[in-house]
């Protein structure tokens, strides 16, 4: 029920959300009195919960509600063809998009209907998509630099393609990130089968099932 009346929330036409706030404050405060019901709140949307509940208002409510727990960087190159379903595997997640996710979506150079595209989704989800666009392509390093300006998560995953995530893998990334991963983690994808060697934490999305095992 909180996962659909958050997403809802999301969705909301700005002119009538901080009306929208203001009663679902009110009501969650009283549901939430229960200290048994808070505490078995699922993760996926207890973080925005307890924004909502511990804000004194909408305005510092959105000052928090800024910072998700990933941002996701995807870096975009003439791929009309298979953005949207990209796109939509990061939408669609078991790790709720709306209450944990930030994902910048970046247009390099592309020539086709990538830059539309990718403007839709920033217009559906302006709390949690940032779009940047790049007239020309640009070098990879540069376009990192520039997207990690934006980032308002605690962790940060980088896709040099629109790939297709299953849509348990943030749920089990979380679990791992809670068990034996290090705060500064940053997880670079740039191949699924030729994965470069470099200073980050490496993760195969492909691979990595509901066990938790990466392989």
């Amino acid at each position: 029920m909180l996962f659909l009346i958050l997403a809802r929330f999301t969705q909301t036409s700005p002119r009538y959300k901080e009306n929208f706030f203001n009663v679902l404050k009110e009501d969650l405060t009283e549901v939430l009195a229960d200290e048994k019901i808070k505490d078995n709140l699922s993760f996926n949307v207890k973080n925005r919960v307890l924004k909502i509940i511990e804000s004194k208002d909408y305005d510092e409510f959105l000052r928090k509600d800024k910072f998700k727990f990933f941002s996701i960087i995807v870096v975009c190159h003439n791929a009309d063809s298979y953005l949207d379903m990209g796109i939509n595997s990061i939408l669609n997640q078991y790790f709720s998009f709306e209450s944990n996710i930030q994902l910048i979506l970046v247009n390099n150079g592309s020539t086709d209907n990538t830059a539309p595209i990718c403007a839709k989704y920033n217009k559906l989800y302006p709390e949690n998509v940032v779009y940047l666009d790049y007239g020309e392509v640009m070098d990879l390093d540069f376009v990192h630099d520039e997207a990690q300006k934006h980032v308002k998560g605690n962790y940060t995953i980088i896709l040099d393609e629109p790939y297709k995530l299953n849509r348990d893998v943030l749920s089990t990334l979380v679990v791992k990130i809670n068990n034996d991963l290090d705060d500064d983690l940053v997880i670079a994808i740039q191949q699924f089968d030729d994965l470069e060697d470099s200073s980050f934490t490496h993760y195969n999305f492909r691979d990595l099932d509901s066990s938790g095992d990466n392989t």
